[in-house]
């Protein structure tokens, strides 16, 4: 291995003066959040001086920006406690008899406050790192804590590989469009998601479970995906549905990204959300069994696609009929008026 590797002491103080440089959106980064108990409990191991863990972090080259591959939560919380962002829980407990439970940072006795000031955190820093070195990093620093699958398979994505999936992660469709909770959003579901529905236009076959998944991101981390074609199905769903909705569910999107890159260029944006509508708001009974267990199955998942695409071609057909419908009696209006 080629990198280099250092560590010093961040004092709270410094963390909080030097936030501006400190990164914490490293793409493999995981989003795990602690509970208020969790935070408050942190900060009462600095007031009492438990130990706390070194962290790591990298610094790039023509950057002055440290950039963390794991830590995360520890500097987090030190920024947002004394930034006053939130209180320490109920159930804290007392520092040496006192009381802090409920308590801000400045309202905090004066003599804790530079307690909190003072105490270190040791972080190691390497530099030189290659792409390689810094995913197996970051995998044996949480060999302790199981990673999900879904973790596993971007940490192995690949630095333009995760790119893509975040950038098509933050459209509006995927970001707001879609009914995924917060939650589900920290544990990655939206990238999942996404991945799912690139594997279903430009994988082979209809099976989106995780080894499908995890076998697309091998074939496909060292290449380039089509950005202006993807990019324009995205734009396409963006135009269909502006807005939340509750049927924009994790088993449906696939399938939804799959027959909007279908159909962008032969049918009005307006006319799939019609057909999409129709059918998720009262999905047919083929269309229900195939999204209940095993959904991620290519036989299910080939129901669900022929079942929106007959959808879409009866919507289009009744549109087409409606018109010529208007027409006939237009003409017919014309006559009358003539005559």
């Amino acid at each position: 291995m080629s990198f280099d590797r250092s560590n010093r002491p961040f004092s709270c103080k410094q963390i909080l003066n030097q936030k501006d440089r400190l990164r914490f959106d490293s793409a493999i980064q995981r989003n795990q959040v602690w509970k208020p108990l969790g935070k408050s409990l942190f900060i009462h191991s600095l007031l009492v001086d438990i130990p706390i863990p070194g962290v790591y972090a990298e610094e790039k080259p023509d950057s002055k920006d440290i950039w963390f591959l794991d830590g995360k939560q520890r500097f987090t919380t030190v920024l947002d406690f004394l930034e006053d962002k939130f209180a320490l829980h109920p159930d804290t407990p007392p520092v040496d008899e006192i009381e802090i439970a409920g308590l801000k940072f400045s309202e905090l006795p004066e003599d804790m406050q530079i307690t909190i000031y003072s105490r270190n955190i040791t972080v190691y820093i390497f530099k030189n790192l290659t792409e390689d070195e810094r995913d197996e990093m970051f995998l044996r620093l949480n060999g302790g804590v199981p990673l999900s699958r879904i973790e596993l398979t971007r940490v192995s994505a690949g630095s333009i590989l995760r790119e893509t999936i975040q950038e098509i992660a933050s459209q509006s469709f995927f970001a707001q469009s879609c009914n995924l909770t917060p939650s589900a959003r920290n544990r990655f579901v939206d990238e999942e998601v996404v991945l799912q529905s690139l594997l279903l236009v430009y994988g082979a076959g209809e099976d989106i479970n995780s080894t499908a998944i995890r076998e697309f991101v091998e074939n496909e981390k060292d290449s380039e995906l089509p950005m202006d074609d993807i990019m324009e199905t995205v734009d396409y769903l963006n135009l269909a549905f502006p807005e939340k909705q509750k049927y924009l569910r994790k088993v449906n999107i696939p399938v939804l990204f799959k027959l909007a890159d279908e159909y962008k260029e032969k049918v009005l944006a307006s006319t799939f959300a019609i057909a999409v509508h129709k059918l998720l708001s009262n999905p047919t009974e083929r269309y229900q069994e195939a999204s209940s267990a095993g959904s991620a199955k290519a036989a299910n998942v080939k129901i669900r696609i022929a079942e929106l695409r007959n959808a879409i071609e009866q919507e289009v057909e009744s549109e087409q009929q409606n018109q010529i419908e208007s027409k006939t009696n237009n003409n017919e209006n014309e006559v009358e008026n003539v005559a």
